[in-house]
């Protein structure tokens, strides 16, 4: 067993380092987010659930289109909010009661009107007027001003002409209002299919959108993408093995000694009794006794 387990670990630590790509980690790639914040004109009647099946799909094609050119992944936020909320807006927006808006004049009212609030990547109006000037934008479906070139800077205002049957124009307009309003001295060749080099541009320009909306906090810094490089370690050497531990033979338990009974404590001697009298001297004269025996014979 010693020897195949050595055998094993050399084997690994010849082994190159290994790097996965491709298929066989892919890269993980962080969606593009640009915020924006949809104001409902007064002169839209129709119910709020309508309004957000209709801006849903308006973004639903634009995003696509956005992903289908620059090939990076998008993620388009939205907000809606009714232009009750904004009264003064409203009624900078329709002084003298037309029936149209006038676009330039329009997007200038809206971009002056939040330029000092707080708003998002794209502030748009959508209205049930017509955008015309009559003379080069007439009837049309949205509108975003030729110089505003400030998406992920100081934000765009734009414009969106209300049209329930016409949802795949409008999100195709959408797309090419947000590609327009990109700056070109910073990705100066984003109207070209920029690939390598100048596609890292465009991601890094719109890496700096997604500003909050006007209810939340600052823009959290987005979190590293995961690395997509892997490299084996190498494994540590085996342990040697451990010699068997020989068991502990088991003691017998030992029967505690019996106390051994304490002898009783001495009793004290009697106190002593009345000095005894003195005995008379004894005489020390030895007297000597003489026994005399007789013996009488019987004659025969």
């Amino acid at each position: 067993l010693c020897l195949w387990l050595w055998l094993m670990y050399a084997g690994v630590e010849c082994l190159p380092n290994v790097r996965l790509r491709s298929r066989q980690e892919p890269e993980v790639q962080r969606a593009t987010t640009i915020t924006i914040q949809f104001y409902i004109d007064n002169t839209i009647n129709e119910t709020d659930e309508n309004i957000k099946k209709w801006i849903d799909m308006v973004i639903l094609w634009a995003k696509y289109d956005l992903q289908q050119y620059f090939e990076i992944q998008f993620e388009l936020l939205t907000r809606i909010t009714s232009g009750k909320e904004e009264p003064d807006l409203m009624n900078k927006l329709h002084p003298y009661g037309h029936q149209y808006l006038e676009p330039e004049t329009a997007i200038h009212t809206i971009t002056d009107h939040f330029k000092e609030k707080k708003h998002p990547d794209i502030v748009c109006l959508v209205t049930d007027y017509t955008i015309s000037n009559w003379y080069s934008v007439i009837k049309a479906y949205g509108y975003s001003s030729e110089q505003a070139k400030t998406l992920c800077e100081s934000g765009v205002s734009m414009l969106l002409a209300y049209a329930p049957s016409q949802e795949t124009l409008v999100g195709k307009m959408l797309y090419a209002m947000i590609l327009n309003s990109m700056n070109t001295d910073k990705v100066p060749k984003v109207h070209l299919s920029p690939v390598g080099d100048d596609l890292k541009k465009v991601e890094e320009y719109l890496g700096e959108c997604g500003k909050p909306f006007p209810d939340e906090g600052e823009k959290p810094k987005p979190a590293p993408p995961p690395s997509t490089t892997t490299t084996t370690e190498k494994p540590a050497p085996p342990a040697p093995p451990v010699p068997p531990v020989e068991p502990t033979p088991t003691e017998e338990p030992t029967t505690p000694t019996p106390e051994q009974p304490q002898p009783p404590p001495p009793v004290p001697p009697p106190p002593p009794g009345p000095v005894p009298p003195v005995p008379p001297p004894v005489d020390n004269t030895t007297t000597t006794t003489t026994t005399t025996t007789t013996t009488t014979t019987k004659a025969p």
